[in-house]
C-alpha cells in the first residue's frame, strides 16, 4: 500500500511556536538552533497521531504532556487555541482546533473536508464524535501515521541508543532513534556492498581519517566499533567519534540506505557555529559587544582550523565565540540572525562538506517517487 503524502502542515500556538506553515517533501530534515521549535514541531505529529484516536486519547496525551496551558503557547491566557491544519494528498484536508478547558484540558473540534465525502455532505460535522464514525477519513488518517518516521538523532551522550549493542536480526529499517544502527548497516554491508560503499565514502568526506566500521558479533547481538587510517590493530568504541560525526553517521546511514523510508522526518542539532565562520566579519558586525580585538580573536580561531568546518568539533564552535565574546554569545537569539545576514549562497561557497550534502538532499528530493 502506498503511503500518503502530507504535503502541508500548518501550526498556530503549539508550545513554542506561535504560528508556521511547512511545505512538505518525502524526506523533511530539520536544522535549527536550540529553542528554535524544532522538538515542537516534531511533537505536533504527537497531538496528531493521538487526536486520530479518540477524545480520551487525546486528553490522555495532553494530560502527560502538562497540561493545555503547559503546551498552548505562553500558557492558555495568551493562546486560546491550537490550530493544527493537514493537507494530505494534495486534495485532502484536515483541522484540528483545540481549545482550552476549565479544568487545564481541552475542547477538540475537527473539521473533516468535505471533498472526501461527496455524497455524504450533509450529514458531515466538525464535531469529534462524529469523525469518529467516519472509517474511511479515519483509514486514511491512520495509514499516514502507520507510514510517518520521526528520526531524532539527539541523544549522543555515554546512554545515546545510537552506541547500544542491537539485535542482529533487527534490520527491518532503521530504528527511530537509531538503537539498531550496528545491526542495520551490518545488514547493508552484507547484502548492499554498493550502498555501504556510499554510506562509508560520504562519511569519509565529512570526517578523513575515518576507514571502515567494525562489526564485533556475539551470540545474536552485533557492536559496532570502527577504525581509522592512522592507526592499527586498534578498534575505536562509537564513543570516540564526536558529537557532530556520530550524528553524520546516523544521517548518512538514514538517507544512502538502499530502501530509504518513503515518508520522514529527521531532527537533528549539528555544529551549526562552525557554518558561522564562512564570514567572520558578520559575526562580528551582528553582536553587539563586538570589537576590533574580538575580529581579531576570530581570525585567529579560523586561521588555527584553515576552514569553518574544520573547526574544533571536540570543543565546539560555540564555545569559541562564547569565550570570545565574553558569554554574550547566545545561540537562539545570535546564531539565525547571523546566518541569514551571511546568506546561504556564501555559507556553501565555504563549507564544501555541507555543500555537498546539500546537493545530495536537492538530488534526492529531485528523484522519482
Amino acid at each position: 500500500m502506498e503511503p500518503l503524502p502530507i504535503n502541508n502542515i500548518s501550526i498556530k500556538g503549539w508550545k513554542s511556536i506561535k504560528s508556521v506553515q511547512v511545505t512538505l517533501g518525502k524526506i523533511n530534515i530539520l536544522l535549527g538552533a536550540n529553542g528554535s521549535g524544532k522538538s515542537s514541531f516534531l511533537s505536533a505529529f504527537g497531538l496528531f497521531d493521538a487526536a486520530s484516536e479518540n477524545r480520551k486519547h487525546l486528553q490522555n496525551y495532553i494530560e502527560k504532556n502538562g497540561g493545555a496551558n503547559q503546551n498552548f503557547h505562553y500558557g492558555t491566557k495568551t493562546t486560546d487555541k491550537v490550530i493544527i491544519d493537514i493537507k494530505i494528498e494534495n486534495q485532502y484536508q484536515f483541522n484540528y482546533v483545540l481549545m482550552a478547558g476549565k479544568d487545564d484540558n481541552i475542547i477538540v473540534k475537527n473539521n473533516p473536508d468535505l471533498k472526501l465525502f461527496p455524497e455524504r455532505n450533509n450529514i458531515v460535522r466538525s464535531e469529534v464524535a462524529e469523525y469518529e464514525h467516519l472509517s474511511d477519513l479515519k483509514e486514511k488518517l491512520n495509514q499516514l501515521q502507520t507510514h510517518l518516521i520521526i528520526y531524532h538523532f539527539q541523544d549522543t551522550g555515554d546512554t545515546s541508543p545510537l552506541k547500544r549493542v542491537s539485535g542482529i536480526f533487527q534490520t527491518r529499517y532503521l530504528h527511530p532513534d537509531g538503537d539498531n544502527l550496528a545491526a542495520f548497516l551490518c545488514e547493508i554491508k552484507n547484502n548492499y556492498p554498493k550502498n555501504y560503499d556510499s554510506i562509508i565514502t560520504a562519511i569519509q568526506f565529512a570526517f578523513p581519517d575515518f576507514k571502515d566500521f567494525i562489526f564485533q558479533k556475539t551470540g545474536e547481538t552485533v557492536r559496532l566499533l570502527w577504525n581509522d587510517n592512522n592507526v592499527e590493530h586498534y578498534d575505536f568504541p562509537l564513543s570516540a567519534f564526536s558529537v557532530g560525526t556520530l550524528r553524520f553517521i546516523a544521517l548518512s546511514t538514514l538517507l544512502l540506505q538502499p530502501n530509504p523510508p518513503t515518508f520522514n522526518f529527521t531532527n537533528l542539532k549539528p555544529f551549526f557555529e562552525a557554518l558561522l565562520f564562512s564570514s567572520i566579519d558578520t559575526i562580528n558586525n551582528t553582536l553587539q559587544n563586538a570589537t576590533p580585538s574580538t575580529l581579531s580573536k576570530l581570525k585567529t580561531v579560523l586561521h588555527t582550523f584553515g576552514e569553518p568546518e574544520n573547526i574544533d568539533t571536540h570543543k565546539g564552535p560555540s564555545v569559541h565565540l562564547k569565550e570570545i565574546y565574553e558569554n554574550q554569545y547566545q545561540k537562539i537569539y545570535h546564531g539565525i540572525p547571523i546566518a541569514e545576514n551571511i546568506g546561504l549562497k556564501v555559507i556553501r561557497e565555504k563549507c564544501p562538506h555541507f555543500d555537498s550534502w546539500l546537493k545530495k538532499l536537492e538530488e534526492y528530493a529531485r528523484s522519482p517517487r
